[in-house]
């Protein structure tokens, strides 16, 4: 009988064996496994790297490339590096700034602020910025912005971290503005007319000597009160309504504003205005006014005026006068004329006149039928029948009239015209030069109809009226052919819808 091993003493060696043996069925892969994983590893590296060099090469070109300059400034004040927009400003190279102080480079009358400001940002620790003058390599200087920053260093002074921006445009701008600024104040100032500048709240805000002088106040006095101080108190409410006009944009031209002295006196003004906005709206800050007196001018005028008025008057009674002449012969024809000339400018309001139109058309009726002074009176009071001959003399009046009036310097036309014209009509069937249609002067037209109308409608020595329906009768029957139709109905809507009743008498 064969005796088996234990077998406690089998299972241990069997299983030290297997181990052996497994391990060794598995290093290969195990280091296959390894070998993939550091593979592995390191191609990620190689990304990492190839990514770095990339945001390197990025950040590099974006440098170079920027709109600003950077550059670094080492504790003794050297270039370290620059990028190409400082080297282009400066009109050189890099290499040719590298090691070299910047104070080469900043105008010798700036470098104190330069340096002022590095010493702000080495004790404070904070940014910094200035503006101050570079000079290129043509010796050209321009402006630039600097903005500073340290990078702290423990052994050492710190390094400076800058950018550089070009502000030559906004320098000279600004220079210009500033110019412009300080004329604009001189003339201000200085001018002749008085200008007073107001805010939205109409309080003064600039007062130049000129309006001192106008006013009699000080500007020390004025600033920062109301218009209204200015103002004569029965002004007020009319000033109001104009300044409140300039608040919403609109200007004034020759706007008529007077203005009251300390001592109480009162000069007329004509005003233009402008209004001043914000930069960057459209809201209207203030408002500047210029004024020009006027007060001689205006009293001048309103001399004149008087002056014209007094002529006019003796004019017209002038022309009264000549009217009336023709009363000693014949009392007829006087008061004729003064009521056709009533009845003609009331037609002409209807149709449309001017006060100016009208005046002259009322001077026309006056004189219209003055041409009869060269009628035998006989003839112009004859209570029967006239002859033939008389008749031709009669109607010989209207040229008459016409040589009598074509050389006086009337204000208005066709005066003479009207002498000559208001016998003639519309179908050519008229007197003297039977004259058709648009040929004859509207203010003959005129006349012809209230010729027609005041004679047919009141006593004649030769026949009792015939009353003023009789007279509307024979126009209206006339319309069109020997009157012109407009007139004819204007004079109809006169008497029958408006009720017009001639004056009597001399009025």
């Amino acid at each position: 009988v064969m005796i088996s091993p234990p077998p406690q003493a089998f299972d241990k060696t069997s299983e030290s064996e297997g181990k052996a043996l497994r391990d060794a069925l598995h290093e290969p892969r195990l280091r296959q496994e390894k070998l993939e994983a550091l593979e592995s590893q390191s191609e990620q590296l190689q990304r990492s790297q190839n990514e770095l060099g990339a945001l390197q090469a990025r950040y590099l070109h974006l440098y170079n490339i920027a709109p600003v300059g950077y550059w670094s400034i080492n504790g003794a004040g050297l270039v370290v590096h620059a990028n190409l927009t400082v080297a282009a400003l400066l009109g050189l190279g890099r290499s040719e700034l590298v090691q070299q102080p910047i104070t080469n480079f900043i105008l010798p009358e700036d470098q104190n602020i330069f340096f002022l400001l590095r010493k702000k940002v080495i004790e404070t620790g904070k940014p910094q910025f200035c503006e101050l003058r570079f000079v290129n390599k043509g010796g050209t200087p321009f402006w630039a912005h600097m903005d500073a920053t340290a990078l702290p260093k423990q052994d050492s002074t710190p390094t400076l971290e800058i950018v550089l921006t070009d502000i030559t445009q906004r320098k000279l701008a600004d220079l210009a503005l500033r110019d412009t600024n300080a004329y604009v104040e001189a003339l201000i100032k200085f001018s002749n007319g008085p200008i007073v500048i107001w805010d939205s709240q109409l309080r003064i805000t600039r007062f130049n000597h000129a309006f001192e002088l106008l006013s009699g106040r000080t500007e020390a006095e004025v600033l920062g009160q109301s218009l209204e101080l200015l103002v004569p108190t029965d002004h007020l409410e009319k000033t109001r309504a104009l300044i409140q006009q300039t608040l919403t944009g609109e200007l004034w031209n020759k706007v008529e504003i007077d203005i009251q002295h300390r001592d109480q006196s009162i000069r007329k003004f004509e005003w233009d205005s402008a209004c001043l906005t914000a930069q960057d709206t459209s809201t209207i800050q203030s408002i500047m006014a210029q004024g020009q007196d006027v007060t001689d001018k205006k009293n001048a005028e309103e001399d004149v005026n008087r002056q014209v008025i007094k002529l006019h008057n003796s004019f017209l009674g002038t022309v009264e006068l000549a009217s009336n002449m023709s009363t000693i012969r014949d009392p007829y024809t006087a008061e004729h004329a003064r009521r056709v000339s009533h009845i003609a400018v009331a037609i002409s309001v209807d149709l449309g006149f001017t006060a100016h139109q009208q005046e002259g058309l009322r001077i026309a009726g006056y004189l219209h039928d003055i041409g009869k002074i060269s009628v035998p009176s006989d003839i112009l009071a004859k209570p029967g029948k006239i002859t033939q001959v008389e008749y031709l003399l009669l109607q010989g009046h209207a040229q008459v009239g016409y040589e009598l009036l074509k050389n006086v310097p009337f204000p208005w036309e066709a005066v003479a015209q009207v002498a000559l014209q208001h016998h003639e009509r519309m179908d050519g069937s008229g007197y003297p030069q039977g004259l058709k249609g648009e040929a004859i002067t509207l203010n003959a037209r005129i006349i012809a109809v209230a010729d027609v109308v005041e004679a047919m409608s009141s006593h004649r020595p030769y026949r009792p009226a015939l009353g003023i329906d009789a007279a509307l009768a024979e126009i209206e029957r006339g319309r069109g052919t020997q009157f012109d139709a407009d007139v004819v109905d204007a004079c109809l809507r006169l008497f029958r819808d408006k009720g017009y009743v001639i004056p009597s008498g001399s009025s």
